[in-house]
């Protein structure tokens, strides 16, 4: 209903313009949780002018206002932009749903695992810093040690959440989905475009008390719950120990993969 929404109010104020819409990442694999984002690609034809998509980017933006869900909806062509055939991204090539309008997959390049890891390559550390405050010296020390979770419950993206949540995970899961995804492409020549499934592949490919982790952290997190911060006793205490944990996880990363970044 939401992208039905978009494609609507899309469609009147610039018609023709949009050649397809895509959905993304949790809602295409089933997987969505309580603070999950509606991910939409707006693939617009070449012809429309740079003027015009900003105006669809401002249109975009008002309608995310209104959304019951956060919209990340982002606005490409087929020859240039961010899932463009120049781009490496391979989320909509491999991963998407096309929902509205002309299926232009065939157009994309299929990525090689070359292409892949050149795309993978700055997201994890880049989401790294974030969660230890800019600082990836290691040793790493936890951001707030006085803190029951370490300082790793933090929002260090307020707009992925509720303007009424104070503290979740969403962040602390997408790093570690996205350290697991450099891994696999690195360490396995895997490809993969949602983080279920980099979850499912590294405890085939990887296994191993990272698998355990990666796979709690996912399971518990976001699964179990919902990307915020659990109440029982016996949860909050499983959360601190995931935290004590990566920790150790990030640090055995950069210890192996400082010199890819």
């Amino acid at each position: 209903m939401i992208v039905d929404g978009i494609s609507r109010a899309l469609e009147a104020a610039f018609p023709g313009a949009v050649r397809a819409i895509y959905l993304l990442g949790s809602e295409v694999d089933g997987t969505p949780a309580a603070f999950s984002d509606v991910d939409v690609v707006v693939f617009v034809h070449d012809a429309v002018p740079s003027a015009t998509r900003e105006s669809m980017d401002a249109l975009l933006e008002a309608l995310r206002w209104i959304s019951p869900v956060r919209l990340d909806v982002t606005v490409s062509g087929v020859e240039e932009g961010p899932f463009s055939i120049g781009s490496a991204d391979p989320r909509v090539k491999l991963g998407a749903e096309v929902l509205f309008g002309e299926d232009i997959r065939p157009l994309l390049p299929v990525p090689t695992i070359e292409s892949f890891r050149e795309w993978i390559r700055p997201w994890p550390f880049e989401f790294l810093a974030v969660m230890f405050d800019g600082s990836l010296q290691r040793p790493l020390a936890d951001p707030d040690p006085n803190d029951e979770f370490g300082g790793y419950t933090r929002l260090r993206a307020p707009n992925w959440y509720p303007a009424e949540v104070a503290a979740g995970t969403k962040e602390w899961v997408a790093t570690v989905c996205w350290m697991a995804t450099f891994r696999l492409a690195f360490e396995c020549d895997r490809i993969v475009t949602s983080r279920g499934e980099a979850v499912a592949a590294f405890r085939t490919e990887i296994g191993g008390a990272d698998a355990e982790f990666v796979s709690a952290i996912y399971e518990d997190g976001k699964r179990k719950w919902d990307y915020g911060i659990p109440a029982e006793p016996d949860d909050r205490r499983r959360l601190a120990a995931l935290a004590d944990a990566f920790r150790a996880f990030a640090d055995r990363f950069l210890e192996r993969y400082a010199g890819v970044r």
